[in-house]
This record gives structure tokens, C-alpha cells and sequence, in this order.
């Protein structure tokens, strides 16, 4: 059986990549994900495949990419019903320690964290794991250290409480090319509650790729978030998005907001001041903030322009980590055209009728938007409380 295990460390990240206009080499993560996820197509593993997906730029100054994705609404697992931000684990309800083997693609190890390995790389019951399929809380901690400096500087330093693994699987109805979920810890069956060690991880597998294309992204119960295990989404997109290059305002300390975009939302950044560890601190510090205020959000990672203002002149590049607080939404997804969860909000439009599609604009597209982000006034509130938060 193929060798899931992919050690990295802070070598591995990859801080410039070519532009858009330059495309790049693949990096040794890119090879080993697109090997992996091309040859779970060819097995037949996703529900569908994306043969027919079709592209197009809605005119407009937001230069929003729409893709008409029928299959995702129709062949899609039904989305289970969410009821709060708090609602706990439900080892009865579909998670992803049920998924079949075929559906892992790659066990993401930081560097000298490679022990217990299971034969061939399977996720599998060990000393750690309980009969349910989730991590014994009893299980000893380990520390992995990193002696990096600069913007990747603890990288790979954490303390992770268990010896839960963190996994790469397709998803089995994926949006674009190469979707997958990242799923850090997933024996310790977390809900869908962001954790400073799950965004770590995802900003890290961001920057084990040299691809542009590659994105990383979650959302919170009440945000659109289909399943309470703690996972987030990862795909190529082959256009560059708006919000990557979109001006910000400075609020508080590392934190920025958002200016001249239909959702509002905080942007923090990778630079010498913010490595990745504290990016990943930055990030948890506003989603747990959210969560304890039981304000549905939506987290973006790209590679993008500094922050600052178009004065700034906004050259060279960076990581952008969004996070849009955003109006909940409970129950069933039921709108036909498309629901705003975060591809939408960062610009990215799957769409499920051909009408829609057909008749899609930018400024319908702005006020459906609209309609889930919070009000100019509630969003000055929590600007204020941002200011009193630790980063």
C-alpha cells in the first residue's frame, strides 16, 4: 500500500511563487497531491467528476468567477442540519473517521512528529484510538520545535495533545480541481470549532505549495459548514480572485479590515512581524472570539498582496488570511443559484442551475452577499472589540 505519511518542515515552505503569468514548477507537496488525487479519479472515488464544469467572469469591477457545478447539487452527501456554533460532536451523525481508505490521500507530519506509523499509512485503531474510531484524551503529549527564524519561525512547533493524525482526504464531491479537506487531529472528533493547531496546519499545507492556484478555506457551523467534524476545504482555482489584491485599512495591532468589498471581514497577513505561528494565533484569536459570541464566520488563506491602502502600492507578495463574522445561517442549504459560504464570499461562485448561471450579474450577485454580512453598525462593534483583544 502507497505511503500516506508526508513529512515536511519549514524548508518546505514556499514563500514566493512565480505569478500568474509564470506559471510554476510543481513543489514535491503538489506532485504528491495531484499524483494522488488524479489516481482517486481514475479509481472511480468522487461521486462525480468535473468533466463538464463550466467557467466565466461575471463583468464587473469584483471580477467574480463563476463555475456552473450541476453534479455538486445533485449528487452531493446531504448536508447535515446545524443548530448552533456550539453544537457538539455526534460520533452517530457522518464524520470522517467513517470515510473509506480509498478517500485518504496524504498524512501531513511535521517534522519529527513521524511515530506510531501505521502499516502503509492507514488510519487504523491503535493504543491511542478508541472503539468509536475517536483519540483517547488520556494520551501523551508530544512537542515538536523548530529552529527557524523570520516569518517562519515555530512553524512546526506545537503541543499537540494527542497523537491523533492530521489527514488530507478527497472530497468525494469536490467544487474544482484537486479538492480536498484538511482534517487536523481527526480521531480527536473536534467539532466544527476552528483550533489554533487546525489553522496552523492549514496555513502550512498553503505554503508547502508553489501554486497560486491553491487555496485553503472553512467555515463555521451557521457559516455553511456541511459537516461537525473540524476539517477545512483546499482546491486549485486557475484565476486570480479580487480579494487577493483588494486594499485594507489598519484597526489593531496585525489585524486590518476589508475595504471596498461587499462583505465585510478582518485580513491579517505573513511578514517578518507575523510568522506563522502567530498568524495562526491572530487568526484563532478572532474565530474564538466569534464563537464565544456566537457569530458565524468564514476563513480564507491565499497567497495575495501586502496589506495597506492602493496608495501603498500594494506590491510583492504574501499569505492573506480573511476571516468574514457573518450573519448565521441554520438548517437545510436551499438556495438554487448558490449559497454564501466562503468561496463565494472571497469571489469564487459554484453554481448549481443553468439558469442562474445564464443570468448571473454582479450586482445581484453584491446584494445576495449583502445579505449575510453583518451591518456597517454591528461590524464598528466588533471592530471596537477587536481592539481590546491580545495578539
Amino acid at each position: 500500500m502507497e505511503e500516506l505519511q508526508f513529512k515536511y518542515s519549514n524548508s518546505d515552505f514556499i514563500l514566493r511563487t512565480p505569478s500568474w503569468q509564470n506559471p510554476s514548477t510543481k513543489s514535491k507537496f503538489d506532485s504528491v497531491l495531484m499524483g494522488r488525487w488524479d489516481n482517486a479519479v481514475t479509481n472511480g472515488c468522487f461521486r462525480y467528476t468535473l468533466d463538464d464544469l463550466q467557467t466565466k467572469l461575471i463583468p464587473g469591477p469584483m471580477k467574480y468567477i463563476a463555475q456552473l457545478n450541476l453534479k455538486r447539487a445533485s449528487d452531493r452527501r446531504k448536508p447535515q442540519e446545524m443548530l448552533s456554533l456550539s453544537q457538539p460532536f455526534n460520533p452517530n451523525k457522518f464524520n470522517f473517521t467513517k470515510i473509506n481508505d480509498k478517500e485518504i490521500l496524504i498524512e501531513l507530519c511535521p517534522d519529527s512528529s513521524i511515530k506510531n506509523k501505521d502499516k502503509g499509512g492507514a488510519i487504523v485503531a491503535n493504543d491511542s484510538i478508541t472503539s468509536n474510531g475517536c483519540a483517547n484524551p488520556n494520551t501523551a503529549a508530544t512537542e515538536e520545535e523548530s529552529e527557524e527564524n523570520g516569518v517562519l519561525e515555530g512553524a512546526v512547533k506545537r503541543q499537540k495533545t494527542t497523537n491523533s493524525k492530521h489527514v488530507v482526504i478527497i472530497n468525494v464531491s469536490p467544487l474544482e480541481y484537486c479538492n480536498i479537506l484538511l482534517v487536523p487531529n481527526i480521531q480527536d472528533c473536534l467539532p466544527q470549532m476552528f483550533t489554533q493547531e487546525g489553522i496552523q496546519v492549514a496555513l502550512e499545507m498553503l505554503l508547502l505549495s508553489s501554486r497560486r492556484s491553491f487555496r485553503v478555506c472553512g467555515n463555521s457551523l451557521g457559516a455553511f459548514a456541511s459537516v461537525n467534524h473540524l476539517h477545512f476545504h483546499a482546491y486549485h482555482l486557475n484565476y486570480e480572485l479580487k480579494i487577493e489584491t483588494v486594499p485594507t485599512k489598519l484597526v489593531h495591532g496585525p489585524c486590518h479590515e476589508l475595504l471596498d468589498w461587499p462583505a465585510r471581514g478582518f485580513i491579517f497577513q505573513l511578514d517578518e512581524a507575523t510568522n506563522v505561528q502567530k498568524l495562526a494565533r491572530c487568526i484563532y484569536t478572532v474565530a474564538n472570539h466569534l464563537h464565544s459570541n456566537e457569530i458565524a464566520h468564514n476563513i480564507f488563506l491565499t497567497r495575495g498582496a501586502p496589506l495597506g491602502s492602493e496608495a501603498d502600492g500594494l506590491q510583492g507578495e504574501t499569505v492573506r488570511a480573511i476571516i468574514w463574522p457573518r450573519k448565521s445561517c441554520f438548517g437545510a442549504k436551499t438556495d438554487e443559484v448558490f449559497n454564501v459560504a466562503v468561496c463565494e464570499l472571497a469571489g469564487h461562485l459554484p453554481i448549481y442551475s443553468r439558469e442562474g448561471y445564464a443570468n448571473l450579474t454582479e450586482e445581484w450577485t453584491i446584494g445576495h452577499v449583502n445579505e449575510v454580512s453583518l451591518s456597517e453598525q454591528s461590524f464598528d462593534v466588533l471592530k471596537e472589540d477587536i481592539k481590546k483583544l491580545t495578539f
